[in-house]
């Protein structure tokens, strides 16, 4: 290769001092990327080097707003959140950006869980009890009492029982 002109020189240099990458500079410049990064590094060590990769897609404000809205319901899911920042904040963002920007201030998703798959016989009992109670008046149902004896902890000391 041709050795770099001192006007290429200054061009590079310009540019790197103007935070391009390495990339953008020898593509620019028409020279090796390598050549890019020598001079780099020995004309301007204390230069910064972009640690790559796609840029976000969400500004500052933008981002600490979605950092902002998952804090505040922790126990949310991935598109609950996205759906709340779209609706009450008209933040425009994918799931996977949303995803991303959570991810990068270490924050996670509460993840949804899968439920059981009806089997034959539980939708056989289900038809059953359809059949029984489909011809009762909604005065009628006003005088049962539903009952379910689960613990629901939706906070972690909470010991109050549904019923």
């Amino acid at each position: 290769m041709a050795p770099i002109s001192k006007q290429q020189d200054m061009e590079i240099l310009e540019l790197l001092d103007a935070g391009h990458s390495d990339r953008y500079v020898a593509k620019r410049c028409h020279v090796g990327r390598a050549s890019v990064r020598e001079r780099r590094l020995n004309l301007r060590p204390s230069l910064t080097v972009s640690k790559g990769g796609r840029p976000f897609r969400l500004l500052g404000g933008t981002r600490n707003c979605v950092v902002l809205t998952h804090k505040l319901d922790p126990g949310t899911t991935l598109q609950e959140t996205t759906n709340t920042l779209r609706d009450h904040f008209g933040i425009k963002a994918c799931r996977e950006v949303v995803r991303q920007t959570l991810k990068h201030a270490r924050l996670r998703f509460k993840r949804k869980r899968r439920r059981p798959r009806l089997t034959d016989s539980d939708r056989q009992l289900r038809r059953q009890f359809v059949k029984e109670f489909k011809d009762w008046t909604p005065e009628r149902w006003d005088h049962v009492l539903f009952c379910d004896e689960k613990l629901f902890n939706r906070y972690p000391r909470s010991l109050h029982r549904g019923c």
